[in-house]
């Protein structure tokens, strides 16, 4: 970018430049005669006017003249390249805290009116007479909150339900393929 920057700065101008790069290809490294290689040498040995992009340093403030300090970087972090999150984080890394905590509610409430609505089911078919079919989501709290979860991640029960309420929660997979989610941007996405 500074490269083309300069080019079309100097061509404004008439200018007659030439760019070099440095021999060995790198930045400049003292060395022990107090010689420096790279661009730092070529500056020192007075083959380029300037340079671009070089940061200073106390040793190669001795050796060159800086007019403009581009960068003054007194610290350096070095580290390693990032590694691929271990397989047992494969599932928890996409998402961020707020999906996760609303994926938690979702699945605890969704349990909680399942659990009830089949209470409140079994309530009112007691006086009637009718057969009660066996709830694939049993009669205890846990096992409505673990098969709410299950339709939450698009696992539903082999055996469907025969009453409305437990059929429609199994449909809710299906239905959320259905909807599109907009994106930051403006795109669409289809779940």
């Amino acid at each position: 970018m500074h490269t083309r920057t300069s080019q079309l700065t100097w061509v404004s101008c008439v200018v007659r430049y030439v760019m070099r790069v440095p021999e060995d290809g790198q930045w400049g490294v003292l060395q022990k005669d107090g010689l420096w290689t790279g661009t730092v040498g070529t500056l020192q040995r007075r083959l380029a006017d300037f340079s671009m992009l070089l940061n200073w340093s106390s040793k190669r403030f001795h050796a060159i003249d800086f007019s403009r300090i581009y960068a003054a970087e007194p610290l350096v972090i070095v580290s390693t390249q990032p590694r691929p999150r271990p397989h047992y984080l494969a599932l928890v890394a996409p998402f961020t805290f707020e999906v996760w905590s609303f994926l938690v509610g979702v699945s605890l409430s969704g349990g909680a009116v399942h659990w009830a609505l089949q209470r409140f089911r079994r309530r009112l078919l007691q006086g009637t007479g009718t057969t009660e079919v066996r709830d694939p989501a049993g009669k205890s709290y846990a096992s409505a909150l673990l098969y709410t979860t299950g339709v939450l991640l698009q696992n539903p029960p082999f055996k469907l339900p025969r009453n409305l309420t437990g059929q429609a929660g199994t449909t809710s997979g299906s239905v959320m393929l259905e909807l599109e989610v907009p994106l930051r941007g403006g795109t669409r996405m289809v779940i």
